[in-house]
C-alpha cells in the first residue's frame, strides 16, 4: 500500500499524478460512502465504473471519498463496453470492475502528458475535469466524479487548463496528510 503522504508529496511536485480504482464494494455500503480512505488520497485520482450511458455501474464505489470530498474524480466505461476508436465495443463480459476504469484514466494522463510535458498535476486534474463527458447536472457527483473520461476533450483542454475555474479549485484543494512521511511509515510490517 502506498503511503497517503508519499502520494501527496508526488502529486506536489508533480512527479506523478498516481491514479486508484475506486473499489468495488458500492452493493456493500448501504448507499455510504464506500472509496476506501488509501482510493480518495487528496493528492491521487480515483476512477470509477461506468456503463456506456454514463450511469455508474451498480458496484462502483460512491464519494465522497473517506479521506477527499472529489472521488471518484472520472468515470471511464467498463463491463464488456469500453471506448473503441470513434465509439464503443461490447466485449461481453470482460473488462469488467473499477480496475478496469483505472487504465484507461493512467493512459489518458500519460497522453496529457506526453502531449505538454511541462504541464502540471493541476492542469492535467483540469483538462480531465473540464474535458469529461457529462451526462446529468454539471459539475461534480459522486458517482461519476466531474464525468465520463474524453481524451480528446481533455487534450483540447490541456493548452489552456489554467484558465478554467476549475484550476483555481483544484490548486488550493486540502491539506496534506497530517502525519509526515519518515522511514517508519514505509517499513514494512513485521
Amino acid at each position: 500500500m502506498i503511503p497517503s503522504r508519499l502520494v501527496w508529496d508526488l502529486d506536489r511536485k508533480n512527479a506523478v499524478t498516481v491514479c486508484f480504482a475506486a473499489g468495488n464494494s458500492n452493493l456493500d455500503c448501504d448507499g455510504l460512502s464506500s472509496i476506501l480512505c488509501i482510493n480518495s488520497n487528496e493528492g491521487g485520482i480515483t476512477a470509477a465504473a461506468l456503463d456506456h450511458n454514463g450511469s455508474p455501474q451498480d458496484y462502483s464505489a460512491r464519494g465522497p471519498g473517506q479521506c477527499s470530498h472529489w472521488h471518484p474524480f472520472i468515470g471511464a466505461p467498463t463491463f464488456g463496453v469500453l471506448p473503441y476508436g470513434r465509439g464503443f465495443r461490447d466485449f461481453g463480459f470482460r473488462g469488467g470492475g473499477t480496475s478496469s476504469a483505472a487504465p484507461q484514466v493512467s493512459g489518458a494522463l500519460a497522453l496529457l502528458k506526453g502531449e505538454m510535458p511541462a504541464a502540471d498535476n493541476t492542469e492535467l486534474r483540469t483538462a480531465l475535469a473540464a474535458g469529461a463527458l457529462q451526462f446529468g447536472p454539471t459539475g461534480f457527483d459522486p458517482g461519476t466524479g466531474f464525468g465520463m473520461l474524453q481524451v480528446d476533450r481533455a487534450l483540447d483542454w490541456l493548452p489552456r487548463a489554467r484558465s478554467h475555474p476549475l484550476y483555481r479549485t483544484f490548486l488550493n484543494r486540502g491539506k496534506p496528510p497530517a502525519r509526515p512521511l519518515t522511514r517508519t511509515v514505509l517499513a514494512p510490517a513485521v
